[in-house]
C-alpha cells in the first residue's frame, strides 16, 4: 500500500470510530463511506488544475471533501472550515493524528471569513444549496478563482453571471461536478 492509501483508510478510520458517538455522517452513510464519500471526494482530484495552490473546503463536518484532498495532493494547502465544535475537534485530531502539515483547520463562520490571500479553490459537499456556495464562493474568491459545485443527481446546473462555466464531470448515480470560473 501507498502512504496515500495508509492515510486515507487511517482517515476512515477514525472518521467510524468519531461517529459512534459523534454523528459526523449520517449512520446510515457508513457503509458506502468509500464507495461514495471518498470515491466522490478523490474524484476531485483530476479536477484540481495544477497551477492551484490553495483549497478552502466550506462546511467540512466530517472532512469531506478537504481531508481526501489533502491526502491526494501533499502539495496543496488545504483549509476546512466548520461552525461545529465537534467537528472542529474531529478535524484537529485527524490532522494531528495524520500528521497532515497542509491542512488547517478554522472554526467559523462563512460569512465571517475574509481570507487573505483568497483561495485559489473552493470546495463542499454537501454543507449548502449550489446557489448559496456560489454566493459564498464569488465574495472569497479572487477573479480567476474557481468553485467546483457538487451536484446531486436531480439538481439543474446553476449559471449565475458572475462566473463562466469551465468544466463537468459525470459521476455515477447522474450526480456531477461542474467547475466554475469567477469573473
Amino acid at each position: 500500500m501507498t502512504t496515500t492509501d495508509l492515510r486515507l483508510a487511517a482517515y476512515l478510520e477514525l472518521l467510524r470510530r468519531w461517529n459512534r458517538s459523534v454523528n459526523l455522517v449520517a449512520s446510515g452513510d457508513e457503509p458506502v463511506l468509500e464507495q461514495r464519500h471518498l470515491a466522490d471526494s478523490l474524484a476531485l482530484v483530476d479536477l484540481v488544475r495544477p497551477d492551484v495552490a490553495t483549497v478552502l473546503d466550506l462546511g467540512s463536518g466530517g472532512g469531506f471533501p478537504g481531508i481526501p484532498l489533502a491526502i491526494a495532493r501533499p502539495d496543496l494547502a488545504v483549509t476546512l472550515l466548520d461552525t461545529k465544535t465537534k467537528a472542529i475537534a474531529f478535524l484537529r485530531t485527524v490532522r494531528r493524528e495524520l500528521s497532515l502539515t497542509n491542512v488547517r483547520v478554522l472554526h467559523t463562520r462563512v460569512e465571517e471569513l475574509t481570507p487573505d490571500p483568497p483561495p485559489d479553490l473552493i470546495v463542499s459537499r454537501a454543507a449548502f444549496p449550489p446557489p448559496e456556495l456560489l454566493r459564498h464562493a464569488s465574495r472569497l474568491l479572487a477573479a480567476g478563482g474557481r468553485v467546483i459545485v457538487m451536484y446531486g443527481a436531480k439538481l439543474p446546473v446553476e449559471h449565475p453571471v458572475e462566473y463562466e462555466l469551465e468544466g463537468e464531470q459525470a459521476r455515477p448515480e447522474g450526480r456531477r461536478n461542474v467547475i466554475y470560473r469567477r469573473l
